[in-house]
């Protein structure tokens, strides 16, 4: 929670490495399809049961060569 609390001051104040270093901490899965020109990033999932809004999120990004 203490990770969570923080989040948001870290990556709007943070330095270049401690963004990196709190973005690390969120990604669960990179996925890379070189043939098909895709990237899957899979985030963890935050446990709140009082957060109804609260799920996985698969995020997805085309490759352009």
């Amino acid at each position: 929670m203490g990770f969570l609390a923080k989040l948001e001051f870290t990556l709007r104040q943070g330095l270049p490495q401690e963004k990196l270093v709190a973005l690390r901490q969120c990604i669960q899965r990179v996925h890379v399809n070189q043939p098909g020109k895709q990237i899957d990033i899979t985030l963890h999932q935050v446990p709140a049961t009082n957060l109804s809004g609260t799920h996985a999120l698969n995020v997805s990004i085309a490759v352009s060569a």
